[in-house]
């Protein structure tokens, strides 16, 4: 079982990420989560993203998510997708190659997830440092998210707000009953 946590920066990815590998401890399952990888990133991100922090957080985040399986997790939740930075990209309008190759790969390797989470923001963002602040950024990055989860084949996908993780409103059991 893979999951991928979808979304703008600040909607509450992390915590839901955290949320469902509690869900999936207490019943038993050999979890790993894979953090956010672009914080770990040698190259700019936020308004200064490059070509190169696109293509090194795709790889990053393929290298986790194989090391993940090939050490034996059954249940591997992710902190943001492998497709999650063409977002970024496609709003900086980094388009030229050789990202579109890793654009092209990063579609086919979204097959590879069993269930996605798309985090809406509903609640203001809070600074932690890293993220960029602006509303209006953040919002046009959810448009884009909304326009790509509208526009992919999924065969589980779940969209979920800010103050419904923050709440803790969110039955797992349900969600994850037909998986």
């Amino acid at each position: 079982m893979k999951i991928a946590c979808c979304g703008t920066h600040g909607a509450g990815k992390s915590t839901l990420t955290y949320q469902i590998a509690e869900y999936y401890k207490r019943n038993a399952q050999n979890v790993y989560v894979i953090h956010e990888r672009v914080r770990e990133s040698c190259f700019p991100i936020n308004d200064e993203m490059s070509e190169n922090t696109a293509i090194w957080a795709f790889t990053s985040q393929i290298n986790k998510e194989l090391t993940a399986r090939q050490q034996g997790y059954t249940t591997i939740i992710c902190d943001r997708s492998c497709f999650d930075t063409f977002i970024y990209a496609d709003f900086f309008r980094l388009k030229k190659n050789p990202i579109n190759h890793f654009r092209i790969a990063s579609e086919e390797w979204l097959e590879s997830y069993d269930y996605f989470f798309f985090v809406r923001p509903d609640m203001p963002l809070i600074s932690d440092g890293v993220r960029d602040c602006e509303d209006i950024f953040q919002n046009s990055i959810d448009k884009l998210f909304e326009d790509f989860f509208s526009h992919i084949d999924v065969n589980y996908y779940k969209e979920v707000f800010t103050s419904q993780i923050f709440n803790k409103e969110i039955d797992f059991e349900r969600v994850f009953l037909d998986l």
